[in-house]
């Protein structure tokens, strides 16, 4: 019968063990340090410090949000990480303003299980309690029809190997601390390396937006080059074909026809200086072949020719 029942109380505390189903509402509630110097409250997965410890967290003021917790993490035989939830980075060397939200990652925040209680890590701060405190409200209300009857409380289970009849004594005051030194420890190293993952990721984001920046750069300075390219040929297209223009326009016969500009207030007024003007007379001729604005007036280019004999007009 006494093997019967240690195989009973083994499969309990086998299955005492296991990680809640969800770990959210597991949490919820108030948790409290190892030597209640500090405690915190959790509501819907949002942990918010509710009493600070002066010595060692004097700069985490009451009210300060540890880390917004969510089942979005990996559970694992006897705990469960939140690595899908936010933390909060902070450091005594710092003021709260200065504080950041960082991904929690595989150890910001983890519930570890016991046979007899919960274990909380959240940004650096170790919590416990009981199992029996993280029941519902409803069955901690409920109250048996001879409640009045005196009762004889029984003691918890504590965590101890399975098929062993003894219980683990309760930690020392020096144990406690050396435990705490030893968490504290492992978690500083562990957000050391998150932070060092989180500044490579940050340098990899920069070192991308430089090289976009950099290829954005070529890009326009090879369209700039490129345009430059067309305005050019555009303009060896149109000296080409100005002077195909100029070309065929000249008069057929006339050798002595030179090729020359007038310039006037408007284009009909140097229109009239080629045919008019001083060196002019009813035998010059003139065959215009452009027009264009030229400092306020106008340029006309042409043939100019006399059909006199008296050679050509030397006017320029």
């Amino acid at each position: 019968m006494a093997f019967a029942g240690l195989l009973a109380g083994s499969s309990a505390l086998a299955q005492d063990l296991s990680v809640p189903a969800d770990p959210v509402a597991a949490i919820e509630g108030d948790w409290n340090g190892i030597w209640e110097d500090w405690s915190v409250t959790v509501t819907n997965g949002r942990v918010v410090l509710t009493k600070s410890d002066p010595k060692t967290y004097s700069w985490l003021p009451v009210g300060t949000v540890l880390g917004v917790l969510n089942n979005n993490g990996k559970s694992e035989p006897r705990a469960y990480r939140f690595s899908g939830s936010t933390c909060l980075d902070h450091n005594r060397d710092q003021s709260p303003s200065d504080y950041k939200i960082i991904p929690c990652g595989d150890f910001g925040a983890v519930l570890s299980v016991y046979a007899d209680s919960y274990e909380l890590k959240v940004s650096g701060i170790s919590l416990r309690r009981s199992k029996n405190a993280s029941r519902s409200k409803a069955s901690n209300k409920r109250v048996s029809a001879d409640s009045r009857k005196p009762t004889v409380e029984k003691p918890e289970p504590k965590d101890v190997p399975e098929g062993s009849t003894l219980r683990r004594p309760k930690m020392t005051n020096a144990e406690a601390d050396a435990k705490y030194e030893a968490d504290m420890a492992e978690y500083k190293k562990q957000l050391s390396d998150q932070q060092k993952q989180v500044e490579a990721y940050k340098e990899a984001q920069d070192e991308v937006a430089r090289k976009k920046q950099e290829q954005k750069l070529a890009a326009d300075r090879a369209a700039a080059d490129y345009q430059k390219q067309l305005e050019a040929h555009a303009q060896t297209v149109g000296n080409q074909q100005a002077e195909y223009q100029k070309e065929l326009a000249k008069p057929a016969g006339v050798p002595s026809a030179v090729y020359r500009g007038f310039i006037g207030a408007d284009c009909d007024a140097a229109r009239r200086s080629a045919t008019l003007g001083a060196g002019t007379s009813s035998t010059t001729r003139f065959k215009e072949v452009t027009s264009a604005p030229s400092g306020g007036g106008c340029l006309v280019q042409g043939w100019w020719w006399n059909v006199a004999g008296g050679g050509t007009a030397t006017r320029q």
